[in-house]
């Protein structure tokens, strides 16, 4: 893409039309003097192949401030160049080492004639070339041409060139606002953005500048740079060893500034693990942010950038639902409506304006237009016409602790019988038997010391039919364990790191790890793995266990 500027005025009658007659014999005239040599006093020498362009010194003295101010003595004072001593009668030689020749070209046109054609790829060496040696309107004309044209197919071109030109050029202080500005747009337009080619061919450094927005779906920006760089077009399941080498090769180029806590934990835990390039102790530090977020505020996490939490855009001020690691959901909601910047006014929350028909009514009719924002707990909400009983099996025991239980049914114990009975029924339902059905923390607890204790006394060289039973027990496990969620969440895991039974050793670090992945989900502490044989088959070394 390109826009042109200059240009003279056209043949009317008009009286100022009649004034600019002589202009275009004039540009003509300019552009034969910019071409003739022998007229020329000064040449600059450009770039590694030290081109000649001849030029004139009045001109440029009429034109460009860096020749205007050169002190008695000096040709010019343009940064990073060199004036060799000429001999008489022949041009100066002016060197400029870094600068591209078929830029300065164009910039010279611009300087003898006023008019010039920028073009995408080469707008910031113009703008570095306007900048050094001091042209005023053309740096201009440059930034006016990249605020009118930055759009999702140029922005990681411009980022790429302004980015080249702020590193090799003397003016590169020109494009640095730029770079800025186009990392902003990359940012608000990421999804765009990053599917483009541009994108895909942008250097490490930059890169590194577009993932440190923040965008939610980084990590799949990420992989797929990382994969192009690799030639490698497979998804991560089907990679050859020697892909899988490469792609990490290039992953670990940028992967310490990727904000881990904006990569979805589904996503962490089915596309991020698998590929190796973050490290245990980094996963699991992060599960730990993701699930005790309240325990580790942004300050806490600033000595380790990766671990920073997501700066809400706060395009729904007051929600509590789209906090957090479900703040990506503010900007698939605004994708529904239209427009990707919309913010929004919170006019009723049910649990302080009530959770009555009527609080709801009284608030948000009139309102419009609105989104009606609704948690699930454990199961889908359903619409039923039948008063339901508090003895209805919808909050299942081996889905939450007792304690958990004994609230929900005390509630609707509450909300449901009438006021002369509700005390008597609520103070019986608390008491606790201890020949009761298991609650999640009991079940979840000797399912855990039952799995350990098999790994412990698992074979040190198990047969092959020995490694094929226990992948099925734990895939059978994973089928029928009585808590639906936690099924799921084991299902999941093991679809992402199966177990390991080569050996004892192998069977119970695979499950430790796995058992420290629920801990940090559960707010719980890290075991350390190293003690996994003492903890559950040798007893402690102090003979505590004796």
């Amino acid at each position: 893409m390109g826009s042109r500027m200059g240009g003279a005025g056209g043949s009317g009658g008009s009286p100022a039309d009649k004034a600019l007659a002589g202009v275009p014999r004039l540009l003509d005239d300019l552009r034969r003097l910019a071409d003739d040599h022998d007229s020329a006093d000064v040449v600059f020498v450009l770039g590694r192949e030290e081109e000649r362009v001849f030029a004139h010194r009045v001109i440029l003295m009429a034109r460009c401030k860096s020749f205007q101010n050169a002190k008695r003595g000096e040709i010019c004072r343009i940064p990073g160049c060199s004036v060799s001593p000429a001999a008489p009668g022949t041009p100066t030689p002016v060197r400029l080492p870094q600068t591209p020749p078929e830029t300065f070209k164009q910039f010279l046109l611009y300087v003898y004639t006023g008019k010039i054609l920028l073009q995408d790829n080469s707008v910031f060496e113009m703008m570095a070339l306007a900048q050094e040696l001091g042209v005023e309107e053309l740096r201009n004309a440059c930034e006016d041409h990249v605020t009118s044209t930055l759009s999702v197919p140029s922005a990681c071109t411009f980022l790429a060139a302004a980015m080249d030109i702020q590193e090799k050029s003397s003016g590169g202080k020109a494009a640095s606002g730029f770079v800025e500005r186009c990392v902003n747009y990359v940012g608000e337009n990421a999804a765009e953005c990053v599917r483009t080619n541009s994108f895909m061919n942008l250097s490490k450094e930059a890169v590194i500048k577009v993932i440190s927005s923040d965008y939610e779906d980084v990590w799949r920006a990420v992989l797929n740079w990382a994969k192009y760089q690799a030639g490698v077009t497979q998804p991560t399941p089907h990679w050859t060893e020697e892909e899988r080498a490469r792609v990490c090769q290039h992953l670990s180029l940028v992967i310490s500034h990727v904000r881990l806590l904006l990569i979805d934990s589904r996503v962490f835990a089915e596309e991020v693990e698998p590929t190796g390039a973050v490290p245990m102790e980094l996963s699991l530090e992060r599960y730990r942010h993701a699930a005790l977020p309240s325990k580790y505020p942004a300050e806490s996490s600033s000595e380790d950038k990766r671990l920073r939490p997501r700066i809400s855009p706060h395009l729904f001020p007051g929600s509590t639902i789209l906090g957090q690691d479900k703040s990506h959901y503010q900007r698939i909601l605004n994708a529904w409506y239209g427009n990707a910047k919309q913010t929004w006014r919170l006019v009723y929350r049910a649990s302080s304006h009530g959770y009555s028909a009527s609080a709801f009514h009284r608030h948000c009719d009139g309102v419009s237009p609105t989104y009606v924002i609704v948690q699930q707990c454990y199961k889908p909400i359903h619409v039923m016409s039948r008063r339901p009983s508090p003895l209805d099996n919808d909050q299942c025991r081996q889905c939450s602790s007792f304690s958990e239980y004994v609230k929900t049914t005390k509630k609707k114990v509450q909300d449901d019988s009438t006021s002369s009975s509700s005390s008597t029924e609520t103070e019986d339902i608390q008491v606790r038997r201890s020949d009761c059905p298991l609650d999640k923390d009991e079940l979840g607890n000797k399912s855990w010391g039952l799995l350990h204790t098999i790994a412990a006394k698992y074979p040190e060289k198990p047969s092959k039919q020995q490694q094929c039973d226990m992948k099925d027990f734990f895939k059978h496990i994973s089928n029928f364990y009585p808590c639906d969620y936690c099924a799921k969440d084991l299902r999941d895991e093991l679809r992402i790191d199966p177990p390991k039974v080569e050996s004892q050793d192998a069977l119970s670090q695979w499950l430790c790890k796995l058992h420290n992945k629920v801990n940090v989900k559960t707010g719980k502490e890290v075991f350390d793995c190293s003690k996994v044989n003492e903890r559950w088959r040798d007893g402690w070394l102090d003979g505590s266990c004796d």
